[in-house]
């Protein structure tokens, strides 16, 4: 496997020094004349540790794909169990305007998208005494 080495760090221009040979990089460059071993050793290490100037052009995705085979996979979490069902808390004219519709709906009565925390509460406190005075 032929292995290239790209520079994609933050300057216009970078330097590696291997063996007493200067090897110069523009930013974006590609050299394919770096010696694998110092690519093995000392790149790809870099890069592993989260390096982020320079790329390996060329890695097979076998690397890849054993470092996968490795890892375990993240097991799915459970569902969370549903909430039960609270019982009817009741009417309350401090409850919003959402839950007064709510509330009006489960006790069969009409709704319309018109209607205010006021007339929620007419309807609501109607319906509660028609309620109590048949019992």
């Amino acid at each position: 496997m032929a292995l290239s080495l790209k520079y994609v760090g933050a300057r216009p221009y970078a330097e590696i020094l291997i063996n007493d040979v200067r090897y110069g990089f523009g930013r974006g460059m590609e050299r394919d004349d770096i010696p694998e071993e110092f690519i093995k050793e000392v790149i790809m290490p870099s890069i592993e540790n989260g390096g982020g100037m320079w790329e390996v052009v060329g890695a097979t995705d076998q690397a890849a794909a054993m470092m996968e085979a490795i890892e375990e996979p993240e097991p799915e979490p459970e569902p969370e169990p549903e909430p039960e069902p609270e019982e009817d808390p009741g009417f309350s004219q401090s409850m919003t305007r959402s839950q007064m519709m709510s509330w009006c709906r489960a006790n069969g009565l009409p709704t319309a998208i018109t209607d205010t925390k006021a007339s929620l509460t007419a309807k609501a406190l109607a319906f509660l005494d028609e309620d109590e005075s048949d019992d």
